[in-house]
C-alpha cells in the first residue's frame, strides 16, 4: 500500500514538473513571437534567428527591424522569463522605448548587443547584475544619462563598447575592475572628466577608443601600464598637458591617434621606441620644439601626421628615409 502510494505520488510530481516546464517553454515562445510580431502559437525554435536548447528553452535571440513583420518593436519587461538566454542581439531603428531593468535578471546572458536603434532613456544599473556577460555593445542609440558604475561588476567582460549615444557625466572608475577586457570603446558620447587612473589595471586591453568626447586634464600616465595595447584613439577631446613619456613603453602599439586636443610641450623621443607603430597622428595640438630624429626608428610607420602644431626646425633626415605619408 505504501509503495503504491509513493509510486503514484512520484508519477504525479513528474507529470506536474513536465507540465510546468512545457508551460514555461510556451510562455517563452509566446513572448518572443509577440516581440517579433508573429503568431503566438508558432514554435519559435524553428526560426533561424532563434536557438533553443534540447529541452526547448530559448538560448539565443537575434532580432532586427528588417526581420520584423511590424515596423516597430520594443523590449518587454517580461523578457526576464528567458532565464536560459545566453545571446541577445537586437538592432535596427524599429526598436523603440527604453531598456527595461528586468534585462538585468538574465544572469546567464553572455552576449548582449543593442545596436543602431531608437532606444531612449538611460542605461539601467541592473545590467551590472549580468555577471556572466562577456560581450556588451550599446552602440548608435539615443540613450541619455550617465554610464552606471555598476557595469564595473561585469568581471567576465572581454568586449565593451558604449558609443554614439547622448550620454553625459564622466567615465566611471569602476570600469578599471574589468581586468579581462581586450576591447574598450567609449566614443562619440560627449562624456566629460578625465581618464580614470584605474584604467591602468586593464592590462589585457588591446584596443582603447575614447575619441570624440569632451575629456579633459592630462592623459593619464597609467596608460603606460597597458602593455598589450595595439590601438589607442584619444582624438578630438580637450586633453591638456604634455604627452606622457609612459606611452613610449607600450611596445605593441600599432596605432596612436591623439590629434585634435590641446596638448603642449615636446614630441617625446620615447615615441621612437614603438617599433610596431604604423600610424601616428599628433596633429592639431599645441606641440612645440623640433621633430625628434628618434621617430626615424619607426620602420613600420606608414602615416605620420604632425600638422597644425607650433613645431620648428626641419624634418630630420632619419624620417625622410622612411617610406611614409608625412603631413607636417
Amino acid at each position: 500500500m505504501n509503495s503504491s502510494f509513493l509510486l503514484i505520488t512520484f508519477i504525479i510530481i513528474i507529470v506536474l514538473k513536465c507540465i510546468s516546464t512545457q508551460s514555461t517553454i510556451n510562455e517563452e515562445c509566446s513572448l518572443v513571437n509577440r516581440l517579433m510580431s508573429i503568431d503566438e502559437v508558432y514554435n519559435c525554435c524553428r526560426e533561424d534567428k532563434i536557438t533553443c536548447s534540447n529541452d526547448g528553452h530559448i538560448t539565443k535571440l537575434h532580432a532586427s527591424s528588417d526581420y520584423m513583420k511590424s515596423s516597430y518593436y520594443f523590449i518587454p519587461p517580461e523578457i526576464d522569463i528567458l532565464t536560459n538566454l545566453k545571446d541577445l542581439n537586437l538592432l535596427g531603428n524599429g526598436l523603440i522605448g527604453s531598456i527595461p531593468p528586468e534585462l538585468g535578471n538574465l544572469t546567464n546572458l553572455e552576449y548582449l548587443r543593442l545596436f543602431n536603434t531608437n532606444l531612449t532613456g538611460s542605461i539601467p544599473l541592473e545590467l551590472g547584475n549580468l555577471i556572466n556577460l562577456e560581450y556588451l555593445e550599446i552602440d548608435s542609440n539615443k540613450l541619455t544619462g550617465s554610464i552606471p558604475s555598476e557595469l564595473g561588476n561585469l568581471s567576465e567582460l572581454g568586449y565593451l563598447v558604449i558609443a554614439k549615444n547622448h550620454l553625459t557625466g564622466s567615465i566611471p572608475s569602476s570600469l578599471g575592475n574589468l581586468t579581462k577586457l581586450k576591447d574598450l570603446g567609449i566614443f562619440n558620447t560627449n562624456l566629460t572628466g578625465t581618464i580614470p587612473p584605474e584604467f591602468g589595471n586593464l592590462i589585457n586591453l588591446e584596443y582603447l577608443n575614447l575619441c570624440n568626447n569632451k575629456l579633459t586634464g592630462p592623459i593619464s600616465q597609467e596608460i603606460g601600464k597597458l602593455v598589450n595595447l595595439k590601438k589607442l584613439y584619444l582624438f578630438n577631446n580637450e586633453f591638456t598637458g604634455s604627452i606622457p613619456k609612459e606611452i613610449g613603453t607600450i611596445l605593441k602599439l600599432k596605432t596612436l591617434d591623439i590629434s585634435l586636443n590641446k596638448l603642449n610641450g615636446l614630441i617625446l623621443p620615447e615615441l621612437g621606441n614603438l617599433s610596431d607603430l604604423e600610424y601616428l597622428d599628433l596633429s592639431n595640438n599645441n606641440l612645440t620644439g623640433s621633430i625628434p630624429p628618434e621617430l626615424g626608428k619607426l620602420t613600420k610607420l606608414k602615416t605620420l601626421e604632425l600638422s597644425n602644431n607650433n613645431l620648428s626646425g626641419s624634418i630630420p633626415k632619419e624620417i625622410k628615409k622612411l617610406n611614409i605619408k608625412l603631413n607636417k
